[in-house]
Parts: structure tokens; C-alpha cells; sequence
């Protein structure tokens, strides 16, 4: 095991492999406070709920419900079915 592998597994933070203050000004970038949004930009942001926006709920009767749930078993028989047919046909046409 590496000893970065280790060091992940103890919890331990990586230590860097070359050009520190590379290291170093990325923490100064993201200690910045987030730039100023334009007042269009923010009423965007707003309209769409930000990075927590939620998808609509979309709901089904019972009914519906199963419907989707038959098609997609009967797909899969179909789907099942014909790969054991071509399969059979390939272990006959190999023994020959």
C-alpha cells in the first residue's frame, strides 16, 4: 500500500509533492468572500433556487404505477428471451 493510501486511511491529510505556493495561493482564492452578483444575475439565481433547487414532484395513481412496472418486466422477458435464443443458436453453431 502507498503511503498516500496509508495516510488516507488514518484520516490524515496528503502532504504536498511539489510547488507550495501553488498549495498555498489556492487557499488564499477560495478564503476570498464569493464575488458580488449583478442584480439580473441574482434575481437568476433566485427564479432557478440556487444549487438547492428541487426537481417537481411528479406523481402516479397506483394504477399507473403498475402499468409502467408490467411494461418494463415484459421488456425484460423479451429482452431475457431472445438472448437465450441467441445463445442457444451460438452453442449450436460452435459444436458443429
Amino acid at each position: 500500500m502507498s503511503q498516500s493510501a496509508q495516510q488516507r486511511k488514518q484520516n490524515k491529510p496528503r502532504t504536498p509533492k511539489k510547488d507550495t505556493n501553488r498549495a498555498a495561493s489556492g487557499s488564499a482564492v477560495s478564503a476570498q468572500p464569493a464575488p458580488k452578483l449583478s442584480p439580473r444575475a441574482a434575481a437568476f439565481r433566485a427564479r432557478r433556487g440556487g444549487s438547492a433547487a428541487q426537481a417537481a414532484a411528479f406523481s402516479l395513481s397506483r394504477a399507473q404505477e403498475m402499468l409502467y412496472i408490467r411494461d418494463d418486466l415484459r421488456r425484460l422477458i423479451y429482452v431475457a428471451g431472445s438472448l437465450l435464443v441467441l445463445m442457444l443458436v451460438i452453442l449450436y453453431i460452435i459444436e458443429r
